[in-house]
Order: structure tokens, then sequence, then C-alpha cells
């Protein structure tokens, strides 16, 4: 038998045979039970043929090495090493025969030392790290017999090592125990009284525990009205509350955002809202309501007068119909994601509310064609109100039909966004076109809307908006990438605005090619009636024309980056409310701060994108920054 069977040198092991020796818990390997059977069994036998070898010393001839090799190999079923002992016929041979086995025995004794001190020298020189390595050569919980020796110990459990955690002081410990017995719980130096002093728990200030909160996420400082506390109370409980009883319309929307909000309208918390005192109706997210809940809305709200229906995927052709025999008095509607509704439905529709419809409003559908948009043009003379925002089939051909057949239309809005690309057209508006849009109802506009417009071009600012367009109020030219910062500029420096008229809200976002001067400009045009702007990705404006949003002049050298006193320039944004200043790289701490101090009436600015805009500029309670990047959550 070799030296590592008889040191208890073992191979790899797993975590699950650590965890099942720590814990005490012994579980034979059947290989091994079955090795070791065998290595009694051949044991057995060779003493019973060394018995019969002596007691047959009269017989003529003996059997050869070869031939008890091969019949202990027969008889195992494999090959194995095993020490070949000649037959004794003399008194003088066994003699012999047990001398030799005796030396072989004290060689193999004496080596098996050897080599037992020579690993424990080498294990003392190791750190505590390396003692879990070794130790764990016998972490299989079984001892194999000695094949030499008769005092074999494989049937009494010998002892094994626990490594645990002390139950007093928490540290690990690593102690003997025989299986069978409790597992020790507490380490020595707790049991002798000799264990070190815990360790203190490091103390944490109030403020390491404290949740930084973005300042735009921050409550305002007040105590909620009554009225606001028993509107979040009732939508919060909606699934318990039987009747809503008389609210006001208000209320009633701010009911209706916070339901629409949780995902809970539905079939029978959209009861709730159906009143006949009820002229307007607005139902933010309608997906969990079927048809019959969605006619519900025309037959226990006769009187309506505008109604909004949101993310509608269920409506169809008949409850359209529905709406256009039984609301008499509807004269505003919008909807979006109405995406089964056909184009005869919608003719149906609008020639039943046409003559009374002064507002349209259509965003997400599919199916809404030119023959729909013409019959809406032919049979709403009173439209002033209309927007098409994402429609699929949306293309020069509508601006043609709104040039001939809308010619007789007064609108005060119009929207026309976000045209739809597909897999066999690519829509789009042309200049010309909208121009012409603009020479047939730019003289009553007050809102002009074009969102996603990339093909406009200058002449939509020179010869369509600046010649026919005197009472425009709210502008918004989004992603109209082609429009040079140039005609930006000539349009503001010669826009002859009316009187008491200006812009009131200007988007300009993603218009790539806008530049300071025309920043300026627009400052000058606009700088008394301005309260919402947005230029988001604007990244040609310097800080010097964002400073002039809150005053026109430089700053001085000898003046402090963050001045008490606001600028006594006259020509400065003093109304803005509301500013859009995302992905603009020049936006910093001093512009932030100047805009704070000079525009008293500022109550939002976003920055998102702005890396150097910090915490260090003061926000007063009334604004609130959003997207500032030294906020943390």
């Amino acid at each position: 038998m070799s030296n590592r069977s008889r040191n208890n040198v073992r191979g790899p092991r797993s975590a699950l045979t650590s965890f099942l020796e720590e814990h005490g818990i012994v579980v034979p390997n059947v290989s091994l039970q079955a090795s070791r059977r065998r290595r009694e069994q051949r044991r057995l036998e060779e003493q019973q043929q060394q018995q019969e070898a002596q007691g047959g010393q009269q017989q003529p001839a003996a059997d050869t090495p070869a031939e008890n090799e091969t019949a202990a190999a027969a008889e195992g079923g494999t090959t194995h090493a095993l020490l070949y002992t000649p037959p004794a016929t003399t008194s003088r041979r066994r003699t012999r025969s047990r001398q030799s086995q005796d030396i072989i025995e004290q060689a193999q004794a004496s080596a098996a030392n050897k080599k037992k001190h020579k690993k424990l020298s080498k294990r003392s020189k190791k750190d505590s790290d390396d003692d879990d390595t070794d130790d764990d050569d016998d972490d299989d919980g079984y001892n194999p017999p000695n094949d030499f020796g008769e005092g074999s110990s494989s049937n009494v459990p010998r002892p094994r090592t626990l490594r645990a955690f002390c139950a007093k002081c928490k540290r690990r410990f690593t102690s003997m125990f025989t299986p069978g017995n409790q597992a020790p719980t507490t380490c020595p130096e707790c049991l002798s009284g000799d264990a070190p002093a815990p360790v203190k728990k490091r103390r944490t200030t109030r403020n390491n525990n404290r949740t930084t909160l973005p300042v735009w996420k921050k409550k305002k400082f007040g105590v909620p009205s009554l009225q606001d506390i028993c509107t979040n109370v009732v939508a919060e409980c909606i699934d318990d509350v039987e009747t809503l009883g008389i609210i006001g319309e208000d209320n009633l929307d701010r009911i209706a955002k916070i339901i629409c909000r949780n995902r809970k309208l539905d079939n029978r918390t959209a009861r709730f809202f159906h009143s006949p005192r009820n002229r307007q109706l607005t139902l933010y997210d309608c997906s969990y309501m079927d048809t019959s809940t969605l006619k519900n809305v025309a037959q226990f709200n006769p009187f309506l007068r505008t109604l909004n229906l949101y993310y509608c995927g269920r409506m169809n052709d008949e409850v359209l119909r529905f709406y256009g025999q039984h609301l008499q008095e509807l004269t505003s509607i919008a909807l979006a994601g109405c995406q089964l509704i056909t184009a005869a439905a919608w003719q149906d529709f609008f020639t039943a509310v046409g003559t009374r419809l002064a507002s349209f409003s259509l965003r997400h559908s599919r199916r809404f064609q030119t023959d729909a948009f013409s019959t809406l043009l032919a049979t709403a003379p009173n439209l002033k109100h209309l927007r098409l925002n994402r429609i699929v089939t949306l293309d020069d051909a509508w601006l043609e039909l709104l040039v001939s057949t809308g010619s007789h239309l007064q609108l005060e809005t119009l929207e026309l966004s976000w045209l739809q690309e597909d897999y066999y057209n690519v829509r789009s508006f042309t200049t010309e076109r909208m121009v012409q849009v603009l020479q047939q109802t730019g003289g009553s506009l007050r809102e002009l809307t074009l969102r996603g417009c990339t093909d406009m071009t200058d002449d939509l600012l020179l010869k369509g908006i600046l010649p026919h367009c005197p009472q425009l109020l709210n502008l918004t030219l989004e992603g109209c990438i082609n429009i040079s910062g140039k005609a930006f500029k000539e349009l503001f420096d010669q826009w002859q605005k009316s009187p008491g008229a200006g812009l009131q809200h200007l988007s300009l976002a993603r218009c790539l090619e806008l530049d300071d001067d025309a920043l300026q400009s627009l400052i000058t045009h606009t700088h008394q009636t301005l309260t919402h702007l947005n230029i988001n990705s604007l990244n040609r404006l310097t800080a010097a024309s964002l400073e002039s949003l809150a005053a026109l002049h430089q700053r001085s050298e000898d003046q402090p980056l963050f001045a008490s006193t606001p600028a006594d320039d006259t020509k400065h944004c003093s109304h803005l409310t509301f500013l859009d200043a995302s992905f603009v790289q020049s936006m910093d701490d001093f512009v932030l701060a100047k805009l704070v101090q000079s525009c008293s009436s500022l109550k939002h600015i976003k920055v998102f994108g702005c890396p150097l805009v910090s915490e260090v500029v003061k926000v007063p309670h009334r604004l609130t920054l959003e997207g500032c990047e030294s906020q943390t959550l």
C-alpha cells in the first residue's frame, strides 16, 4: 500500500463536503467501502493461503509465484500490486520469510514517519491562511484501514476538525471533535476567559444615514389643503369607493389623473366619472375599458361638450357612431390610439357632428386617411383647432386638401407633427406646400406646431411665417434641422408683431443651426411677452448669449461671479417661467445664478446633460431645478 493512504492524503474536496464536516454529518462513501471490503477479503485469502502452505510441507512441489499472482488476479477481478511472499517449505524458509516481512514493514513505517515529520515542518512555516488547505486533506470523514497491521481502526470513529463561528465573540475557530458527540459552539478562548474585548461598532453620523434627494423631488414647504388630501385619499382608495357624489370638474380631473397614472381605470371605476352634469370629461388611460364601457361615456354624459379619450385602443366603428348620435352638444373631441376605426366610420361621425365641431385632435391612428380628412374640412366650417400627430398617411396630399378644401376655415391652432414612414413610402412635407397653407390660414393663426418636419427650409420662416402670421403667440419648430440661424435672425429682426401681441411660447429644440445672433434677436423681439422657452440641444449657443436671457449687457471683469443684485438692463426675459436648456454645453453655474437672480418669475428649469452646472448655485424654494448632475438619489 502506498504512503499516500497511510498519511491520509486526499485529493480535491467539494464545498458540500466541507459543510457536512463542519456540522458533524458523516456521509459514507460507497466506493471507498467497496474497496475496503475487497482489501479485507484479499488479506483473509492471503492468510488462508499461508496457513495452507505451512500445513502442506509434504507436498512434492509448491505453487510458482506466477500461478499465485494469476489466481489472485482471477479472484479479485482486477490486477493489484501485492507483496510476494514465497511459500515456506522448511522452518528456515519460514523464518527468513517472516524476517523479510518484518524488515519491509519497518522500512515502510520509518519512511512514513519521515514524510510525516517533513510535512509538519513545512506546515509550521506557512501562514495561518494555509491551514484550511492542509487540514482539509482528510475531510472525507473516512480513514482506510492499514493493510499491514492487525490493529486496524476502520470501525472506530476518529477525531475530526471542526470549523465554526463562536456564539459569543462571533469569531471563527477550529477544534477537534468526534463524530456522534455534540459539536462545540464556543471557541477555546471564550471558554478559558481569555477572549479579546469585543470590537466597538463604528458610530455612524446622522448625515451618513440621511438620503439626499434631488432639488426637483423635494417637497415644497407648506401644508396641503384639505381638498388636496381628500382628493389623494379618494384616488388611492378608489377600489373601496361606491360613489364620488358631487365633485367639481377640477377635482374630478385631478382624481382621473391619479387613477390613470396608477392604471386603475377599468369598467368598474369608470362609472365614477359619469354624470349628466358633466360638460367636460378627460380620461387619460382607457386601455382597460371595453366597448360597452366606452359607450357608457355617451350614454351617461349626454351633455358633454369636450371629450378627451387617450389610449382608447378598443374603440371601434360602433362606439364612434354611437358618440355621433348621442352627444348632441359635442364641440371638441380628442382621441389617441384608436387604431380600429375605419374611414367610413370617420366620415359618418363628421357628417353627424361636423356642423358644431370646433376642435379636433387625433394622435396615433393608421386608418384615418385623406377621404376622412376631406369630409372633416367640408363638414366643419367652424373648425378652429386642428391637431394631427403621428398619422401614418400624413403627407403633402393632406396639405393640398387643406389649401383647396379648407380655404374658408379660420384656424387658430394648427399642428402637423411627426410624419410616419412605412416600408413602402417615405412621407414628408415640402416647404412650398406649407407656405401655401400659411398663406390661406396664417392670418388667424395663434399657435403653429411643426415637430419632426425635417424637410422644412428657410423659406418657411421668410416666405411663410414672416409675411402671413402676425398674430402668432405659440411657435413650435422642434427638429427642423435644415433651418439656418441666419433665417431665424432675419425673422425676429423683421417680424412686425401686432399691438399687444408677441410670442409667449417658443420651442426651438434641436434646431441645430440656431446661433448667438439669432438668440439675441429673439430676446429683443419677445423679451416682454416670452414665458416658455425651449432651447434643448442647441450647442452653438455660448454662455454670453445665455446670459442675455437675464440681461443683454456682458459681465465686467471686476464683477463677482455670483452677484447679489440683478442687472438693471430692462431688455431681459423678466416674465420667463419655464426654461429647457438641456444638453446645451455652455450652460454653467454663472448663467444659472444670473437667471435665478434676474428672472423672478422663473419656476422650472431643465438642465439635463449640462456638466458645468453644479450645486454651487443656491436655488430658491419657488424654483424647480431638474436634471442637475450633482443631485443624487
